[in-house]
């Protein structure tokens, strides 16, 4: 059981960030740590205690954060609602991925705030303009000048990346897990790099084929498939370390 000493804080800052990472009081701070609480939340808690506080965070930040702020019809509640569903679907790809992948695990909450949010876009749901970690994020200039190769799908993969890693030096000395402390340790820093040469290389090698539109649909498809490929790649690892480590 997850101590109160650790659980209220993580409420309370996941709370305060949830309401700021967007609407109208939203800053670039609250984006680039939205997720960080409630990543170590997912990892250290038990499912039930998980799943029902963070959705219930996310809600009640969001209802908050968004009232007044949607330009779309519908509901403040259910677009709350909509957004909570998402990113407590993220972060169970984050708990699974840490849990059996200490090196790659990083990688699957970024890749998942991807494909969530493509697929908010793609089908219109409620709230999806304000969803995005990418829009609190128009003031970062040396992030966002490579918008037009990153598209905002790869902006927010950055902003997830860095929440992902941050979380997982918390994890490391609160979450129960079948790896030593020391592995995961080194696998947070393995997996530091490796998002940072990513998204790098995305930006600088991508700047060769930079479009003149600044945001190409098929540049955006092309960030969507690369991370939901990753995801299920994640997710195959996840499952074959897991049975390997049963037998």
């Amino acid at each position: 059981m997850l101590p109160l000493r650790n659980l209220v804080p993580m409420l309370v800052s996941g709370l305060i960030f949830q309401i700021c990472a967007s609407g109208w009081l939203s800053f670039a701070v609250a984006a680039w740590l939205s997720l960080v609480s409630l990543a170590v939340l997912a990892r250290s808690a038990s499912w039930p205690l998980f799943l029902g506080t963070s959705f219930a965070v996310v809600l009640l930040g969001r209802t908050i954060g968004w009232h007044g702020a949607l330009n779309e019809g519908g509901s403040v509640v259910v677009a709350a609602a909509v957004a909570a569903v998402s990113i407590v679907a993220c972060l169970c790809a984050h708990r699974v991925a840490m849990r059996e992948l200490p090196t790659l695990g990083p990688l699957a909450l970024p890749a998942a705030v991807v494909v969530v949010e493509w697929s908010a876009q793609h089908f219109g749901w409620p709230g999806a303009q304000l969803l995005p970690l990418s829009t609190t994020q128009a003031s970062d200039v040396p992030l966002w000048r490579f918008v037009d190769v990153l598209t905002p799908l790869g902006i927010s993969f950055a902003v997830a990346s860095a929440q992902s890693v941050l979380a997982g030096f918390g994890e490391a000395f609160l979450a129960p897990d079948p790896w030593p402390q020391k592995v995961r340790e080194r696998g947070q820093r393995i997996a530091a790099n490796l998002c940072f040469w990513i998204v790098f290389l995305g930006a600088h090698i991508g700047g060769c084929w930079r479009p003149a539109d600044p945001v190409p649909g098929a540049h955006v498809d092309v960030v969507f498939g690369l991370c939901a490929g990753l995801l299920v790649l994640l997710a195959v690892l996840a499952a074959v370390a897991r049975l390997r480590r049963e037998t």
